[in-house]
């Protein structure tokens, strides 16, 4: 959608360098919205939360949406369901206590809406929470026989996430355990997509082989798992260019969604 892209354009093209500013331009910006919409002009709606899965906070924390557009209402869930205008307005930054997945949109007077927002905000124990990864590097078709293989380089993270892996070189290998918190026995589904190649064990168990060099591609399993904390492990590597892991878990009581940072624990 070109609006408001063509407007930030602009504020870059006339502005010079040394005066761009990016909160007064969205500060600025709230009128433009509202110009839009009054000449019935589509634009992309801004969304209330940041583009994130997950987000790490202490306990306590507030959570203020974003809401750039004055006659907007924001409504959100937080039972993993869509927001519409009979769910729960926003009103005032949310208190956070507890592990929360929080899905949100803004509402305009029109009827039309933000893409969806949708971001879990973790509750961690830095010194209980995380996974303990090691990080090669190589170039590889397959994932490697890591035994084999000296890390470059080790550490500890908290999200599933590659960017706080933080590679140095585009082709590497990673391979993390820990353990995973499993709250209540039942059949859990497990979603592994990735660029490249990647696979998960659970209790040494390969349970899916998303392994060889291929665009972004998600395998899907079921697995019965009692209550408790189970080992898992995750091996993914990247040979060229652009790099992708997710790992998300659907379960009886609740919708598919990213395995986040409170349910894995270092032991």
């Amino acid at each position: 959608m070109l609006l408001p892209r063509l407007i930030a354009l602009s504020e870059v093209v006339w502005s010079s360098k040394n005066s761009r500013n990016l909160e007064d331009f969205l500060n600025r910006m709230k009128y433009q919205y509202e110009f839009l919409i009054n000449k019935k002009i589509n634009f992309r709606i801004p969304t209330p939360l940041p583009d994130e899965s997950e987000i790490l906070i202490p306990k306590g924390s507030e959570i203020k949406f974003n809401k750039p557009i004055e006659s907007s209402k924001i409504y959100f869930t937080v039972d993993g369901t869509e927001p519409t205008q009979n769910s729960i307005l926003y009103s005032k930054p949310i208190l956070i206590n507890e592990n929360v997945l929080i899905n949100a949109k803004t509402f305009l007077s029109n009827g039309k809406t933000s893409p969806l927002s949708s971001v879990s905000f973790s509750i961690i124990d830095s010194t209980l929470n995380g996974m303990n990864y090691k990080y090669y590097e190589g170039i590889y078709d397959s994932l490697p026989d890591f035994s084999t293989l000296q890390e470059i380089k080790s550490g500890k993270i908290y999200k599933l996430s590659l960017a706080d892996i933080k590679p140095m070189k585009e082709s590497f290998a990673i391979q993390a355990n820990g353990f995973l918190n499993i709250e209540e026995s039942g059949v859990y589904k497990f979603y592994l997509t990735s660029d490249d190649g990647s696979k998960l064990f659970l209790d040494g168990n390969l349970v899916i082989n998303n392994d060889k060099s291929h665009s972004i591609k998600e395998v899907s399993c079921e697995v019965k798992l009692e209550k408790g904390k189970i080992p898992i492990q995750l091996q993914y590597f990247n040979k060229w260019s652009s790099s992708f892991l997710k790992l998300e878990i659907e379960g009886q009581n609740f919708n598919r969604r990213p395995v986040t940072a409170n349910m894995i624990f270092t032991n």
